[in-house]
């Protein structure tokens, strides 16, 4: 994590979702707040370790849009036919 406690010296904003990130959300989180740089993150999880918030896709409704998509592609509907969907719901959850 040294080279990314570098680019968080330097830079005062910071955002790299990946999975190496996601699972250090609580490293990433503390050294937030080391040096003092507020967050958003796009996961609950990271507000919920203790970053100051997260805004995004409600995962939920996400889910339940993939699951219909399926079902249609299942009951034999061409997916080059289906409408491009995307979430209308979003989540921000601050830290209390």
């Amino acid at each position: 994590m040294q080279r990314s406690q570098r680019n968080v010296r330097s830079r005062r904003s910071w955002s790299a979702p990946n999975a190496y990130l996601t699972s250090r959300r609580d490293q990433v989180v503390a050294l937030a707040a080391q040096y003092s740089i507020p967050t958003i993150h796009d996961q609950r999880e990271f507000a919920a370790a203790g970053g100051l918030m997260s805004y995004g896709t409600s995962l939920r409704d996400a889910l339940r849009l993939v699951g219909n998509y399926s079902g249609r592609i299942l009951k034999g509907e061409n997916p080059a036919d289906l409408p491009v969907q995307q979430s209308r719901r979003s989540a921000a959850i601050r830290r209390s």
